[in-house]
């Protein structure tokens, strides 16, 4: 194919071979016309701040919920065993709220293909792994996954309102500056993917 193309043009480069590959991962907003230009104005100006000051009010109405749903365990409490009772259920309702931020943000529908691989049962598939774990757009898999136990960093819990909603996941916590954090963290995971417990599932992104 190179060879035939170098024919026809004489010449070939690999300005023009990057020129031929769409890259995923880059959007490039062109506006062709005078009514797209008018139309992306008007949303910008009126669409934009609703979403935003929607999505937000979801966001704090959920942290206060977690802030609830918190009170009164400590992180081993969180380590320990899984929630149960009200605890339990107010986790759906953290999780719908999360929902509709993801609707909020614009994505109305995401597709789930190979659903059959993600049984709602977490003792059948108690560790889920994403790849690749690479930006914000995590956090959608993980609210289709029904807001599953994440692996984290624990700088994580220290992020204002979205740290609280991480730790009612009830998380699995990576101390960078612990030498011994990486053999405690797959301790953990093994621990809950064995237990007879009704722990969420693990979630763990990679790389």
């Amino acid at each position: 194919m190179n060879g035939k193309l170098h024919s026809e043009t004489g010449a070939f480069s690999s300005d023009d071979m990057r020129a031929e590959i769409l890259n995923p991962f880059v959007h490039k907003l062109e506006l062709d016309n005078t009514y797209d230009k008018i139309k992306t104005a008007i949303f910008t100006v009126i669409l934009l701040p609703f979403r935003v000051i929607v999505i937000c009010y979801l966001i704090v109405t959920a942290w206060f919920l977690a802030c609830i749903g918190l009170y009164g365990l400590s992180e081993e409490d969180l380590r320990r065993q899984p929630m149960t009772g009200w605890r339990s259920k107010l986790r759906f309702s953290i999780l719908s709220l999360i929902r509709l931020v993801v609707v909020a943000a614009g994505f109305h529908r995401v597709r789930v293909l190979g659903r059959q691989h993600v049984p709602a049962d977490s003792r059948e598939a108690p560790v889920v792994v994403i790849a690749p774990h690479s930006s914000f757009f995590d956090a959608i898999a993980i609210v289709c996954l029904g807001a599953p136990s994440v692996v984290a960093k624990a700088d994580t819990a220290r992020l204002p309102f979205i740290g609280q909603l991480i730790n009612y996941t009830q998380p699995v916590y990576v101390w960078r500056d612990d030498p011994n954090s990486r053999q405690n963290t797959i301790k953990e995971i093994i621990e809950r993917a064995t237990s007879k417990e009704d722990w969420p599932q693990v979630w763990i992104g990679y790389p």
